[in-house]
């Protein structure tokens, strides 16, 4: 600094640095023994901007020692009001040091006081921005954090998969990121999820299976993505400044398109994967945020796993209650009928005791099928529904509907199709609906059914030869079914539970259902 000058009134100043010093120990002493005290930050910094624009005054004006103090007064400004307040502050203070420069110039050494005046102007202009650049930042995270505070709490699942709309676009504002993909699998379900996020659309896809790696280099912490170099190639950056070369080994990443951004790892007890965040400019600065919000969507997808479970325990639950009430009542009362009814097959004229031997054999079957159900060979649990051939399956129920029902099924169903077994048992609980229902309602003789597999999707059409719903012709959806309080109520609930949507058509040559399921459940 500037070697001291003359002082004009030695004991002003000394009273005047005396009583800042009582302040300021006062201002330490008051804010520490009193928890709740908030002194006005405006009007501190009002005072010292005062006392030492008055200090300067009285040690030559510009020339002054004291100007080292304006730094300080930078400083303090930014950590109260950010960039505002620097540049407020800078501004106020080049002012004071030209106004004290215009009223103490004397007519010798005006060169120099011009020089040094023009320097310390610099100096303060130069510092305020410095400063005024770091508020904002400062502004920008503390921003952000609150952000991070107010995350959007709603959760739901959409077609088996979390609905991560509200976390992901909140995650993109937070690291201001215009594309975020989340790709992760869980050990309870043998696929690999994707779900994306860009300008308020989101993307989600199930692929499989589950396990491959998703990149040659294996992500344990947040890690910028510097650069794409090739095709399938990420040049990652730890915060530590050592680069890697990560090759993209998933076909679920085939198709992304980041070229510069953050990559997190997710991890929790269940669930495990990436989130990949598209930024335009990334720094290592960013990635404390990242791991912050990459733990929030891994929290989520564990809520969401966590809750699927509870959701199969209690329908486990349920089931098995169910079971043990058929086992105790139903079965029991479905063995003493065939019993009387065996007693009375000799009684009868023998015209009817083909129509007895039938009706036993009716009621074995169906013995047979509640005792399967409790039993639990038919399971309806997710983790037991791995898919399997039905064509001979299908072929043994349909045959059992035409006895039952004394009508002519025609079938086309695909020797080598593997669905889930809910899906299975769904639709024959949907076949044999349909098949009541036209011959009790519509007095039909003849049905076809046939399934079709597109892509992930089953779809089923069930046609009859009936008189068809008389309540209303044409075609309608299940939804407009719904509202209206139409159509095959039982069918349409059953296929909306497994994920499926239904179509009716009605004329008085018949109903035709079309449905459509998907092959497996997740």
């Amino acid at each position: 600094m500037d070697p001291s000058q003359p002082v004009s009134d030695d004991r002003a100043v000394y009273a005047l640095l005396l009583a800042y010093v009582v302040f300021a120990i006062g201002l330490v002493v008051v804010s520490r023994r009193i928890e709740s005290a908030r002194y006005p930050a405006l009007i501190v910094h009002a005072i010292d901007i005062a006392v030492l624009a008055t200090l300067m005054q009285f040690t030559e004006g510009s020339t002054s020692p004291f100007f080292l103090f304006f730094t300080f007064l930078l400083f303090s400004s930014m950590l109260h009001w950010n960039w505002v307040g620097a540049l407020a502050t800078t501004a106020v203070l080049v002012g004071i040091l030209f106004v004290t420069w215009i009223s103490g110039v004397e007519s010798s050494g005006a060169d120099l006081e011009v020089q040094r005046i023009v320097i310390r102007a610099g100096y303060l202009l130069v510092t305020g921005g410095i400063l005024a650049v770091l508020g904002a930042q400062r502004e920008g995270q503390r921003r952000r954090v609150a952000d991070l505070a107010n995350w959007p709490l709603e959760m739901q699942t959409k077609d088996d998969l979390p609905a991560l709309e509200h976390t992901l676009a909140h995650a993109a504002h937070v690291l201001q990121a215009n594309e975020v993909v989340v790709v992760w699998s869980s050990e309870y379900e043998p696929y690999l999820f994707t779900v994306s996020w860009s300008e308020d659309h989101l993307n989600a896809a199930r692929s499989g299976p589950a396990g491959d790696a998703l990149l040659s280099v294996e992500v344990t912490r947040p890690m910028v993505v510097v650069e794409r170099a090739g095709e399938n190639v990420l040049v990652l950056l730890d915060e530590s400044g050592n680069r890697f070369n990560a090759r993209i080994e998933s076909q679920a990443l085939q198709g992304l398109r980041l070229h510069g951004g953050v990559v997190a790892p997710i991890a929790t007890r269940n669930v495990a994967g990436l989130v990949f965040l598209c930024i335009h400019h990334p720094v290592i600065e960013t990635l404390p945020l990242a791991a912050i919000v990459a733990t929030r969507i891994a929290t989520e997808l564990e809520h969401d796993l966590l809750q699927k479970r509870l959701v199969e325990t209690a329908a486990t639950q349920a089931r098995r209650s169910l079971a043990q009430d058929l086992h105790d009542g139903l079965l029991q009362n479905l063995t003493a009928i065939g019993l009387h009814m065996k007693a009375m097959e000799e009684q009868v004229p023998p015209g009817l005791r083909q129509v007895m031997s039938k009706l036993q054999r009716d009621l074995a079957a169906q013995q047979q099928n509640v005792r399967n159900f409790v039993s639990g060979a038919e399971r309806l649990d997710n983790r037991a529904g791995a898919p399997a051939p039905i064509s001979e399956r299908l072929e043994a129920f349909i045959s059992e509907l035409e006895q039952r029902w004394s009508v002519t099924v025609h079938r086309q169903v695909p020797q080598q199709l593997t669905i889930s077994r809910p899906i299975v048992h769904g639709l024959e609980f949907i076949i044999g609906e349909a098949a009541a229902n036209a011959v009790r309602h519509g007095a039909a003789k003849t049905l076809s059914v046939s399934l079709h597999p597109v892509a992930q999707r089953l779809y089923v059409e069930i046609v009859d030869d009936g008189s068809g719903f008389g309540v209303f012709q044409g075609t309608r959806d299940d939804s407009t079914l719904e509202a209206s309080g139409l159509g095959p109520r039982s069918i349409m609930r059953r296929a909306t539970n497994l994920g499926g949507r239904v179509t009716v058509s009605s004329s008085d040559r018949g109903v035709s259902l079309q449905i459509s399921l998907p092959l497996e459940t997740s």
